[in-house]
């Protein structure tokens, strides 16, 4: 069917993709905050994706801004890899489809009329809208799937060990109000997947939307609550990806609201948003990255209650009804699949041989290398390749990198000594190690191995998208 595009419109204040605008740049903010030590004035591109999500926040309805925002995270993002946090990896599949949407749409709009789109037409950014969030909830759905597969497990499920019984412990700092006993890890280890369980379920149903937004914006509010690094990071991504599961209703209240309430809101968000712009110049320039996480976190806790309690007031009144919700799932074009795809394939990785870092395995105390799965019903034996059976014993070294496997009596893959070894060819080193049971020796001077074959980097796209954990010699403890 022929889409319509008006010459002009007469624009609402906000949007379903000015909303969710705002909300991504908020979360872009937020992720500088949480990892300051990514931002500095060797990696340009990180403050470049600062100061246009920045702009993006304060001039929510431009398409330019948001495209250009995307443009330099996925930079950013790229150049980062593979050092990036799970949910980062994340953020690039959805930037990525984001990206093409906006391409696709003002493509369409020229073949069809002969001349450059408006960016402010409504008809095309309400296609770009739909376009993208449908993919972006399938993705979202298989990533809380992630959290829980990854998590049965005998290690997770162990107290002693398990993630959840080790940030529970770890809350103490901030909640130190907070039970610590057994029961209450049990119920830390259980409460955890009965929660990232539930929330995807209620997102499937029309009638459990609603109670699905408020249960994951309370949990996930909680949990950025712990000091890990990343943690606010994480939760303000969901906060905004948590949009896409509101009735449009809910965007048309919330412009009543703020027109209603104008001076009330938006003089407070402004103060918000200088300060996030400081701190940003801050990390920057100096570089303080406890104190720049910190004033992060603070900011992020007033934020979030804020995002909560506009949830609360808008979405509590708004019926879900069936035309509301129809399409949540519809992805058109279809080969928008392909994101949903990757999200699922990368997800799968460490069950098929493949990678173990982000692969969505965060605090899940998964264990899949050496021919072991400590997985409750999913064997080792799906594997389709050898490179997580290729385990390295470091025995000695002189290499701060290599010694840490020894002192932290973990295991590294063939994989991980290869780029640790390419990479530190500017040093004079020498490693002993285990490898099938057989001991090795591998000496660099003068940027030569005396094993070329470890000196040899990884082809650059591998080495961006693959990476393997550390492996424990004894049970799985506790990484993200």
């Amino acid at each position: 069917m022929r889409t319509v595009y008006p010459l002009k419109t007469t624009h609402a204040p906000l949007d379903q993709l000015a909303v969710f605008s705002f909300l991504w740049g908020m979360a872009n903010l937020f992720h500088l905050l949480s990892f300051p030590y990514v931002v500095s004035l060797d990696d340009p591109f990180s403050w470049v994706v600062g100061i246009f999500a920045f702009f993006v926040v304060l001039w929510p309805r431009s398409l330019a801004l948001l495209f250009l925002m995307l443009c330099f995270s996925l930079t950013r993002t790229f150049r980062w890899m593979p050092d990036t946090p799970n949910h980062i990896l994340f953020e690039f599949v959805l930037n990525t489809a984001l990206l093409l949407c906006i391409c696709y749409a003002c493509l369409s709009f020229f073949n069809k009329n002969r001349k450059m789109p408006d960016l402010r037409n409504l008809a095309l950014r309400e296609q770009v809208f739909t376009a993208f969030a449908a993919p972006a909830r399938v993705s979202l759905l298989l990533l809380y799937f992630y959290a829980v597969l990854h998590k049965l497990n005998y290690d997770y499920l162990n107290t002693d060990i398990s993630c959840s019984s080790v940030l529970l412990t770890s809350f103490g700092d901030r909640l130190p109000f907070l039970p610590t006993n057994q029961p209450a890890q049990l119920g830390a280890i259980y409460g955890t997947l009965v929660v990232e369980a539930a929330i995807p379920l209620m997102f499937c149903f029309r009638r459990t939307r609603a109670a699905g937004i408020f249960l994951g914006l309370g949990f996930h509010y909680f949990l950025s609550l712990h000091p890990h690094d990343g943690l606010y990071s994480f939760s303000s991504l969901l906060f905004s990806l948590f949009f896409l599961f509101t009735p449009p209703a809910f965007t048309t209240e919330l412009n009543k609201l703020l027109l209603s309430s104008s001076g009330k809101v938006r003089q407070p968000l402004r103060l918000l948003l200088k300060a996030l712009v400081l701190l940003v110049a801050a990390a920057i320039l100096v570089r303080w990255a406890g104190a720049i996480n910190f004033a992060g976190f603070l900011i992020w806790l007033v934020f979030g209650a804020f995002v909560i309690m506009i949830y609360t007031v808008q979405a509590v009144a708004q019926p879900a009804t069936e035309t509301m919700f129809a399409a949540y799932f519809s992805i058109r074009p279809a080969a928008l699949w392909v994101f949903p795809a990757l999200v699922l394939f990368n997800g799968l990785n460490p069950y098929l041989g493949f990678k173990t870092q982000t692969s969505f395995s965060m605090f899940s105390n998964l264990r899949t290398e050496g021919g072991y799965s400590n997985h409750l019903f999913i064997p080792g034996s799906l594997q389709f390749t050898n490179l997580q059976h290729d385990l390295v014993d470091v025995v000695e070294s002189d290499l701060e990198e290599l010694q840490r496997y020894k002192q932290e009596d973990q295991y590294l893959t063939y994989f991980e000594l290869r780029r640790l070894v390419s990479s530190h060819l500017n040093k004079d080193f020498y490693v002993n190690f285990l490898r099938n049971g057989q001991l090795q020796g591998l000496r660099v001077e003068n940027g030569i191995a005396d094993q070329p074959d470890l000196a040899l980097p990884h082809a650059y796209l591998t080495s961006k998208f693959v990476r393997f954990r550390p492996i424990d010699k004894g049970a799985c403890l506790c990484k993200h």
